[in-house]
């Protein structure tokens, strides 16, 4: 009977390894920090409730964009206080989330040119909204900065309005919208690649399955380049690992996006396997 028991706990223990190793990450989003010097900077120009109001949905697609890379669990929202000193980091319920996302407001312009053509007897206004922000990811186990990750975004927009003075100062709602979500998507993205490469899961024949859904940038057509891990790269100076050595191995192209995954084929294949690690190739 005790022989049975432990064969049956060994077997239990085994049975649980994969689900061990499959516990999603956590995260705090932190709301946007707008820096006093942008604040001025906006007070200055007239754009002050453009910026807050520019932050404010920033916030919220931030948050739905980290949502959409079902790569994490969201632990935080924009209510939380947020506290950032020396290496301790804390604020709220962040002692429940493995990493921390402070995003950071760089750079904020907001311009409206109006011309009016009287023959026409129409108003265009010519609007141009463009911002840069800095994502900061931090471990929040070791209290680290891991990689800070900028985002730069501009939106031109031409409408024809009877009321030149509707958008002076306030970013239209639908192109603030769209500049605020193209952001977040992007910086979702580009932070998922630093925490959670994206890698080849399941490999037939021509036939390859990556990680990827359609809430991570992927898009059929597009073109990844296949690395494998060579040695661990260690600065000498510090004695801190700085990751691997990669070596490209190939390239695939995407051939169907689906929400939790997506389908490939490779166009060069010089030893792709199941773990092969997989980066989005620059046009």
């Amino acid at each position: 009977m005790k022989v049975s028991f432990i064969v049956l706990f060994y077997v239990l223990a085994h049975l649980m390894v994969p689900f061990a190793h499959a516990q999603i990450k956590t995260i705090g989003v932190a709301a946007p920090v707008i820096s006093p010097a942008i604040k001025v900077k906006a007070d200055e120009s007239g754009i002050k409730v453009a910026l807050q109001h520019f932050a404010e949905v920033l916030d919220e697609q931030l948050i739905d964009a980290f949502q959409n890379t079902r790569k994490f669990k969201i632990a935080a929202r924009s209510d939380l206080k947020w506290v950032i000193e020396e290496q301790a980091i804390s604020g709220g319920d962040i002692a429940s989330a493995d990493y921390l996302i402070v995003p950071s407001v760089l750079d904020f312009t907001h311009g409206v040119e109006t011309a009016r053509f009287e023959t026409l007897g129409k108003t265009v206004q010519r609007i141009n909204v463009s911002f840069v922000f800095l994502v900061k990811i931090y471990d929040t186990i070791k209290g680290t900065l891991i990689e800070s990750v900028e985002v730069e975004k501009q939106q031109l927009d031409v409408l024809e309005n009877d009321n030149p003075s509707q958008f002076h100062g306030v970013v239209n709602p639908s192109q603030s919208l769209k500049l605020a979500k193209s952001a977040s998507q992007e910086a979702s993205r580009r932070v998922v690649d630093v925490i959670y490469p994206a890698k080849i899961i399941a490999l037939s024949n021509n036939q390859i399955t990556l990680n990827r859904g359609d809430g991570n940038g992927v898009k059929a057509g597009s073109v990844w380049e296949a690395y494998a891990a060579g040695d661990e790269l260690i600065d000498p100076d510090t004695g801190v690992s700085l990751g691997f050595e990669e070596h490209k191995i190939g390239e695939v192209v995407v051939t169907q996006v689906l929400p939790k995954f997506s389908k490939a084929k490779s166009v060069e294949n010089f030893g792709l396997k199941v773990g092969t690690i997989l980066r989005l190739k620059e046009q």
